[in-house]
């Protein structure tokens, strides 16, 4: 997901965990409109020194969105801070953007519980001052958590209340991020046609609108419609299209976002060298603004661009790189997603048990924040470990598993023999040979039709003899 914002976007970076390397930018509204300087935050704490009353809130409240992506627990202290200094000066509007702050950064963490509790209060002091804006606010970032825990719908009910709002206010800006954010729950629900629909409306107001750095983000967006339509080629261009304006724009962050995702790009071509030009420029720029969010994104890519050179030590000394940023922010997500390409990593050479303690490790972290998608993902990893092992049951197990998840997030009713065929693709798995075998064993899920299967063998070859 985009990991790239301004006026109110994050920007969500998708992982290549299940071989679609994708970048899609999630619409937010708890981001500043500007990106502030690191050089700014010492002339800020500064000023913090003599301010008081509102104007020490509202400070608070700046500090706090401008480091939380380097230091969630300075940040969360800043909030904190302004939400006690808001409530002794009676200023609820401050009080509640402290709050609000206060779930982002829970949500940063992966903390989703808290994050969602500290929205609702937020959502609650808005209301009490008729406070649409910031109604609008909370419900987009609350359906953004919802989204990331694969409940689409409730995800879809806060948008369009949101967007609702957006109208009734004849705020432009705000119409077009909540076409955004809609769009991208299609994207989620793969109705690529309807995702693209909205991520265009988006765009034309944007457009109308002369803001480059949504423009730019919206660009994006559209490239990992192409590139789950298999149009890898359409998608870089778009990225290419993307980056040309953020760099007009002077936007470093929305620079490395787009450098990112053409190496991802370049990934899915199986082009990895090409694909290293991109995330080592991306690199630089984020090392250079303290994006330490966006470092474990390009560090993970990184080490998949060596994992396709066949390079697998050096790929997991990338991947415990972009993990010691993970665990050093706080970032459960991020954490879980990279013990899953650890685990991949470690099932090319052949050190399965390793492979699977790392993937139950995910999927642990995983459960724990109901990150649904990195389930689904270490479900399927786990089913091409077992089946690669000729533990059957065990394959089978996590197939239904991945099954019911799947069916629960998409609403779809799928045969457990369909969703085996997709986890079990050969391609993906390094043991192709192995699994094409007893494929059609592992599809009906029973170790009895396996036996059974032998015994055929046996008494064929008997007769022959």
């Amino acid at each position: 997901m985009n990991l790239g914002s301004r006026h109110t976007e994050l920007t969500i970076y998708g992982k290549s965990i299940t071989g679609q390397l994708l970048a899609v930018v999630l619409a937010l509204w708890f981001l500043s409109s500007h990106d502030v300087l690191a050089t700014d935050i010492p002339q800020m704490k500064a000023k913090l020194q003599y301010a008081n009353g509102i104007e020490k809130v509202d400070l608070l409240n700046e500090l706090s969105k401008s480091v939380w992506d380097n230091d969630r627990e300075e940040a969360f202290g800043f909030a904190r801070l302004a939400a006690d200094e808001a409530e002794k000066l009676g200023y609820e509007n401050g009080r509640a953007k402290a709050i609000k702050n206060m779930g982002v950064v829970k949500y940063l963490t992966g903390d989703y519980e808290n994050a969602i509790a500290y929205y609702q209060q937020a959502f609650s002091i808005y209301s009490s001052l008729g406070d649409k804006t910031g109604m609008g606010a909370c419900n987009h970032n609350l359906a953004l958590i919802y989204q990331l825990q694969g409940d689409y719908q409730k995800a879809m009910g806060l948008y369009k209340k949101s967007l609702e709002i957006d109208m009734e206010l004849g705020d432009d800006e705000g119409v077009a991020m909540s076409y955004h954010n809609i769009g991208d729950v299609y994207y989620s629900l793969a109705d690529y046609p309807l995702a693209l629909d909205y991520f265009r409306d988006a765009l034309a107001i944007f457009k109308e609108l002369g803001n480059k750095g949504k423009m730019s983000g919206l660009l994006t967006n559209i490239a990992a419609v192409y590139e789950k339509n298999g149009d890898i080629h359409q998608a870089v261009q778009k990225n290419r299209e993307a980056l040309e304006m953020a760099i007009g724009a002077d936007n470093k962050r929305a620079e490395g976002i787009c450098l990112n995702n053409l190496g991802a790009n370049f990934l899915n071509l199986q082009r990895p060298n090409e694909a290293l030009d991109y995330l080592i420029r991306a690199i630089l720029i984020r090392e250079k603004i303290n994006d330490k969010t966006g470092m474990m994104e390009s560090l993970q890519l990184v080490g998949e661009a060596f994992e396709q050179k066949g390079l697998h030590d050096k790929a997991i000394d990338y991947y415990f790189q972009s993990l010691k940023l993970s665990e050093e922010m706080k970032d459960k997500r991020n954490t879980a997603e990279t013990f899953t390409l650890i685990g991949m990593n470690l099932v090319h050479k052949k050190r399965y048990s390793d492979a699977v303690q790392y993937f139950m490790q995910s999927l642990e972290i995983a459960e724990e924040i109901g990150a649904r998608a990195e389930i689904m993902e270490n479900y399927h990893q786990l089913a091409m470990v077992w089946s690669s092992k000729d533990n059957y049951d065990s394959a089978s197990y996590y197939i239904r598993k991945y099954a019911l998840l799947y069916d629960s997030i998409t609403g779809k009713k799928v045969p457990v023999e369909v969703i085996g065929e997709r986890v079990l693709q050969p391609e993906k798995n390094p043991f192709e040979s192995e699994i094409r075998n007893y494929r059609t064993v592992i599809l009906f899920g029973s170790i009895l039709v396996f036996v059974l299967a032998v015994l055929v063998v046996v008494l064929l070859r008997k007769k022959e003899l």
